[in-house]
């Protein structure tokens, strides 16, 4: 199992769909479908009832927005994003998690 932690999530281990490579730089993991994965992560994040702080923060990386552009989108702080993604309450409010599985 691959343990892979380039999503921002520290739970994410993978049984297939990659190799090891050997690089110029020593050992290296090549993910077959990246896009995919990331498609079947946003996924199961959606399906979840409460959102954490590193799931909203994978979501937001992956439409490209900052801080501010969710920020100004939700109509929150920046200050507010920032806490939620440094994992300073627990969950992201419903409304706002609703908001990014919507988008």
């Amino acid at each position: 199992m691959y343990h892979y932690t380039d999503s921002g999530l520290d739970y994410i281990h993978l049984a297939n769909g990659y190799d090891v490579v050997e690089t110029p730089y020593g050992e290296g993991v090549a993910i077959h479908d990246l896009e995919g994965l990331h498609a079947v992560i946003g996924r199961c994040i959606a399906d979840r009832p409460v959102m954490s702080g590193d799931e909203f923060r994978f979501f937001r990386i992956e439409l490209g927005l900052s801080q501010v552009d969710v920020a100004n989108l939700f109509g929150v702080g920046e200050s507010a994003v920032r806490n939620w993604e440094k994992g300073r309450t627990k969950y992201v409010p419903d409304p706002s998690a609703n908001l990014m599985r919507g988008l």
